[in-house]
């Protein structure tokens, strides 16, 4: 029987539980037995989903039990201390992480993008979509290239020009080549002179017809500003996302099907 990957986290968490120096190939041989599906994961991966998932899990079980022993602590301590003395100020409640399902701002979810990348560099952009997701539900609309160029890239970039600040390093700034000059017109040949017309008997001179009426101006085709706004955010983040050139060149060729969008 194929196990579910909540099955599998627990089978990985007994493991460790029961000795806590097993190797991340012994547990991953076994995640296999367990899930075939495991094994389209490479061993990076397994372990960022399993074993780290686990150990974080741990890690803030052991400090919520030491703040609630240390909080029963001082409790006692006061209950103990003479009446006159003023009661210990009670110790600051940490900030809780978002509920699961609950609707997130896009700067929280942002941050949350931020935790994990600083945790664990190489978190798969499909785990990053998935976490985001339950954060906001409005991200599942997105595709991973759009969510990829909204939150990660985003991120890695911020990153790197603090890195770069840190180090010294100046951003580069691209120069725009000058214009080429405007070809300068030819001289226009000489037009021949005209022939000289025959003089003909004057003709009498036929009644002016009456001034027809202005024809009226077509109306303005009333525009669809937010098919407009959506489809230009489209191609502002594929264009973001396209990692070289030939991806800039293949968004630029699909132009036709980005002003499809708006009809």
């Amino acid at each position: 029987m194929v196990a579910t990957d909540t099955e599998v986290m627990g089978w990985v968490e007994k493991q460790l539980q029961d000795n806590p120096e097993v190797t991340v190939d012994e547990l991953f041989e076994g995640a296999k037995i367990l899930q075939p599906d495991v094994a389209e994961l490479n061993k990076r991966q397994f372990h960022a989903r399993y074993p780290l998932q686990v150990k974080r899990r741990a890690k803030r079980a052991a400090a919520a039990a030491a703040a609630a022993e240390a909080a029963s602590e001082a409790a006692a301590e006061a209950a103990a201390a003479p009446t006159e003395a003023p009661a210990p100020a009670p110790a600051p409640a940490p900030t809780p992480a978002p509920a699961k399902g609950k609707t997130t701002t896009d700067a929280e979810v942002m941050s949350w993008v931020e935790g994990q990348l600083k945790d664990n560099p190489d978190v798969s952009v499909d785990e990053l979509l998935a976490g985001a997701v339950k954060l906001n539900a409005g991200i599942a609309e997105l595709t991973k290239r759009q969510f990829h160029a909204r939150y990660p890239l985003q991120v890695k970039r911020a990153a790197k020009r603090a890195a770069d600040a840190a180090a010294g390093i100046k951003p580069r700034r691209r120069r725009r080549k000058p214009a080429a000059p405007a070809p300068e017109p030819e001289p226009a040949a000489a037009a021949p002179a005209p022939a000289p017309e025959p003089e003909l008997a004057p003709q009498p001179e036929p009644a002016p017809e009456p001034a027809a009426a202005p024809a009226p101006e077509p109306a303005a085709a009333g525009i669809d500003r937010e098919a407009v706004r959506k489809m230009m955010f489209d191609f502002a983040a594929d264009i973001t996302a396209a990692e070289d050139t030939s991806g800039v060149v293949r968004v630029l060729a699909a132009m036709d099907d980005y002003i499809d969008r708006i009809g």
